[in-house]
Formats: structure tokens, sequence, C-alpha cells
């Protein structure tokens, strides 16, 4: 039953998901090994209570809920079926005038130590994010940012909503964060009838095992904990989290309801009665859960048919729609995106991302006004200076990203420059480590001939990123403009270092061929002719794509010139010409390799211009 369940798609789909499963696999084994272990004739509390806490803080490291564990054997501890053990210990506390038996100090040096790990491994996870709650706006969880009663109305709600995905799974959507669920805003609203009915429900299961027998009364009290106890860090009933409802958390809990289940059809099945019942009853839900499970496994092949699946279920979450239009728009289908953007839009009309997407496609479709109002109109929703004033502003990616799509389309436009570097200088002021907004602020500079100031551009972003070659290579080109030639040749070096499959970049392709110039007029030959077969390399991959590429063609042709190699360059350009017979600067470089070979010149200075590969 358990393997038919249809949430547990989500598990294998993704590294979250995986990360549920991996949880899940050591609660069960710290479950597992402190049960087995707990009554065995040799049982030691030191090693069963350690083997049970070193799992349950791998589960920790996976996911948080896996520490629960814990709390889960304290219960266990706590109604240890060693009925017997009880009486001898009230027999033992009577005679001994007031002392504890030895299975009594066992069981309280088990407790100890559980809970005692509990509480150190929730306190180091508290200190790794930085001793407080992590900020969420109200699109990751709009009842998180309510006020009262609304918060705690919609959180106890929420307990109905998932308790209805393990009952019946069938509408299931991959997000349910945004306007997905309505909030509960007063005592009025019909679904606080939901809320009473599964605490009700909840405070009758427990009634009723206090009257089941000994024998299946601990097997139906786990079952119970395992729904309760490891849904409960992800139910904002104990802190707020970043989602509304997530199924991949009800991995765990599943195993405890299909243990209910297996219990309750133990019970009907013994009965003569309702023997057949019972079997007609769990075929008919296995087989419809595996069909439900087979359609769900389709849903996960693919982002697309996924947000398609969700969006048919589901037309209140903005981020869904936002996520399908980035489909469609890595499918080359814009116009299909835009509309998805824009119902993201109209659902949360206060949700910048989809501006930001409009805006994107606006610009790829050179509808240029568009996507500029549509990101003017997106300035407006960011916090003023009035609010700043008055509390701590979280900035999001979304808010620096605006900056730099406007900033990059009113780029393109050479009489307003100034006015995107203004951009620029204002999303550093909200964030002062944006790499990005660095290195686009030092390109604007450049164009503005303000070279001084873009290279402290690059030199300040390489203080919070210097993994990036892009940030290298800028460097290694402005240098080279000022005639530090060798200061660029470090640069252009740092940048193939950095990452020395980056050549396939046209930036990373120039700056391999500036190496290789810099260092034939440094006279390290040995080191140029290195740089410069490893170039051709390069343009070799770029020609067996694209045989045709006119730029590449034309920069192997160089590559044999700068190495000296003219009767060979000489053969390129005759080629590359017939390629591409009307290019003017590849007949002119044609012209002057032969004049080259007429003169009968074995070495020369002279530099041919590459051009960049796009």
């Amino acid at each position: 039953m358990f393997s038919k369940g249809t949430q547990e798609s989500e598990e294998v789909t993704g590294v979250v998901g995986r990360a549920e499963l991996l949880s899940a696999a050591a609660f069960l084994g710290a479950l597992l090994y402190y049960v087995h272990h707990r009554y065995l004739p040799n049982a030691n509390a030191w090693q069963d209570c350690g083997v049970t806490c070193l799992l349950a803080i791998l589960g920790l490291l996976c996911k948080e809920q896996a520490i629960t564990v814990l709390a889960v054997c304290c219960i266990y501890e706590l109604f240890s079926p060693k009925s017997s053990n009880r009486v001898q210990s009230i027999r033992h506390l009577i005679l001994s005038r007031g002392t504890f038996s030895p299975w009594w100090k066992d069981k309280l040096l088990r407790l100890a130590i559980l809970t005692s790990v509990a509480a150190l491994s929730l306190y180091l996870r508290w200190k790794m994010i930085g001793g407080r709650l992590p900020v969420f706006n109200r699109f990751d969880n709009p009842a998180a940012v309510s006020d009262s009663p609304t918060r705690q109305l919609t959180y106890n709600y929420l307990l109905a909503v998932n308790a209805w995905l393990l009952l019946f799974p069938h509408y299931l959507c991959c997000d349910w964060t945004m306007s997905t669920i309505p909030l509960v805003t007063n005592l009025w609203d019909i679904r606080n009838f939901a809320t009473v009915a599964i605490y009700i429900s909840l405070f009758y299961i427990l009634k009723s095992i206090a009257k089941l027998d000994d024998d299946i009364k601990m097997a139906v009290l786990m079952s119970v904990l395992l729904v309760v106890i490891p849904f409960l860090p992800a139910s904002n009933l104990l802190f707020p989290v970043g989602f509304v409802v997530a199924e991949r958390v009800l991995y765990i809990p599943s195993m405890g309801f299909c243990m209910l289940v297996a219990q309750g059809w133990s019970v009907l099945f013994e009965r003569r009665s309702s023997r057949y019942w019972a079997i007609f009853g769990i075929t008919f839900v296995l087989a419809i859960g595996a069909c439900k499970t087979i359609s769900r496994n389709n849903d996960w092949q693919s982002e697309y048919t996924l947000y398609k699946s969700s969006l048919s279920v589901n037309q209140r979450n903005g981020k869904l729609f936002n996520n399908m239009g980035q489909v469609l728009e890595s499918f080359n289908r814009p116009e299909e995106a835009l509309h998805h953007y824009e119902n993201a839009r109209r659902i949360e009309p206060n949700d910048v991302r989809s501006y930001l997407n409009i805006g994107r496609v606006l610009t790829n479709l050179r509808r240029y006004k568009e996507a500029e109002e549509t990101y003017r109109k997106a300035q407006t929703l960011l916090p003023g200076p009035e609010m700043e004033s008055q509390q701590e502003i979280h900035v999001t990616p979304s808010h620096l990203q605006l900056f730099v799509n406007l900033a990059s389309l009113i780029s393109q436009n050479a009489s307003r420059l100034e006015e995107a570097d203004a951009l620029y200088r204002e999303a550093l002021t909200l964030r002062s480590d944006f790499t990005k907004a660095y290195l686009n602020r030092g390109d604007v500079l450049l164009k503005l001939n303000r070279t001084k100031e873009a290279e402290a551009m690059y030199h300040r972003a390489l203080e919070y990123d210097d993994t990036n070659p892009d940030l290298y290579f800028n460097l290694g080109v402005v240098l080279m403009d000022q005639g530090r030639n060798s200061e660029a040749l470090e640069f252009f070096n740092k940048a193939l270092d950095v990452e020395p499959d980056h050549e396939k970049d046209p930036n990373s392709r120039e700056a391999l061929f500036n190496l290789a110039l810099l260092l034939s007029e440094q006279h390290r030959q040995a080191e140029a002719v290195f740089s410069l077969d490893h170039l051709l390399q390069c343009y070799k991959k770029v020609l067996k794509l694209d045989p045709a590429n006119q730029k590449a063609l034309h920069n192997r042709c160089v590559l044999h010139f700068e190495r000296q190699d003219f009767e060979t360059a000489e053969r390129c350009f005759v080629h590359t010409l017939t390629v591409h017979p009307g290019v003017s600067y590849i007949r002119d470089h044609l012209n002057i390799v032969r004049s080259i070979l007429e003169q009968g010149q074995k070495r020369v200075l002279e530099h041919l211009v590459p051009y960049s590969v796009s």
C-alpha cells in the first residue's frame, strides 16, 4: 500500500525529494534499532541510545524532521509494553522505601540521553542558521506574515488539508505556495469545520487506543506517532516554514498511515462476516492507487508535464504560471510564455518576478518600449525610503535583478548610459556584494570611456567573487587597452586557470587569443605556441558544430598567421573566401599574407585582428 502512495512520486525526482528519502531511511533505521535492541537480555542503554542518536543525526543532516525519531523513541520508552516490570517497580519502590528499581533507572537514563541529544542537535541546527528563523514573504507562506487570528486559523486548517492528501491523494500539485489555499480569516469560515473534525478524530483515535488490548495497543500507538510526530516540524504549528503544503513531507507520515490501515484491515479480516469485504476493499484501494501512481509518475516526467498537470488543478498560484512560462520560453515559444507570465501578474499583481519575466520576453521580442514600461511598473512595487526607515527590509534577488534588467535594457541606447549607471549604483546600495551589478556597471563605464572607474568596479567584484572568469577577462581587456600588458597577461591567465574549459565562451576565446598575442610580444614563444594550439582546437570544435561559421573560419586562419605559417594561412584564407566571398576583411588579410610570401619574409611582428565567435 505504501508503494502505491501517489505523494511519493516527488521523492525520487529531485534533490529535495531524495533528501526526504535519506532522512526517512535514517529515521526508520534509528527506530527499528532502538525497538529491536530495547529488551534484549544484554541490552545496554548507552549503546542502544548511541546508535539511535547517531542515525538520527545523520538523518538530520539530510532533512530536519529525522530528529523527531528521538521523540518517538522517548514516547515508546514511556509506554513500554513490559507492563510486568511496572508492577515489579512499584513493589520495589515500596519495599526499598522510595528508591527506584534498576528498571526505572535504566528507563530514566535512556530518556535523559535521547532528550539531551535531541536538544543539543536542535541547538546546533539553530546556530547553523544564524540563531534566528529564516525570513519568509507572503508569496512563500501567506499565513506566516498574517495577523492573528488569521495565522492560527489557517495553520490549523492546513492540518485538515494534509490529512485529506493522505486519505484521498487525487488533486496533487507540485507547488502549494502563494494563493493556492486562501487564508482562513475568521471563525465563520466554513473550512473551520474541517479543522474541528481533524482534532476530534485525533482525540477519538487516542481514546480508542487506551481501550485496546495490550497486544495491539503499542502497534496502533506507534502508527499514530509516525503520522503525527514527523509531521510537526513541517506543520507551521511550531514555527513558520517556507511553504504552505508540501506533499514530500508526508513521506514518513504515510508510513504510519499505512500501518494504521493495515491494523484496521487485520481486524476486519479476522471477522468471518467481513473477510470478503476486507479483501475486496484493499484490492480496490491498491488497484486505484497503482493507477493513480502511474499517472502521477507521468506528470513528473518533465517540467512541462509537471506544471501542466498542476495548472489543471490549481489556477490560483502565480508561481506555477511563471514556471510554465519559463519552460515555454526555453522551447522558443515566447508568445505562449508571455501569456502565462501575464496570467501570473494578474493573479499576483505585487510579485516582481512576473514583471521580470514579462520584461525579458518583451525585450527578446524587440518590444523595448513595453519592456521598459513593465520594469518601471515593477519599480513602484519595491519598498520605498519611508518603509526602510520603519522596518528592516528584506532585499530579494528579484529586487536586485530588476535593476540589472532595466539598466541592461537602457544601456542599449548610447545616450542613456548615465541613466543605466545610476540604476546599477542604486542596486549596489541595496546589496554591496552584488557581483553582477559591479560587472555590468564596469561594462557601462567602459562605454563611457571611464576606464579607471571600470577597472575599480571589476576589482571590487573580485573581492566578493574570485571564481568568475568573466571578471578576469574584462580586467585583462581594460589593462590591455591601457597598455599595461604584463598585468593584462596575468588576468588572462587567471581567467583560464579559474575555468580551463571556459574557452567555449566567446570572452574566453578572446582571452586565450589575447594571451597568445601578449606572450608573442614579450618573446615568450613557447608559451604563445601552446596558447595558439589550445585555441586552434577550440575553433575546430566550433567549426565541427557550424562548418560555415564565418568568424571561426577567419580566426583559424589568423592563428596560422600568428604561428608564422604563412602558406597554411594563405590556403586557409582562400578557403574561407570561397565560403564567404563578399567579406572584405578576409580578402584584405589574404592580400597581406600573399604580400609577405611574395617578399619572402619568414617572420613578421604584425598581428591580424581576430573576431569574436558568437
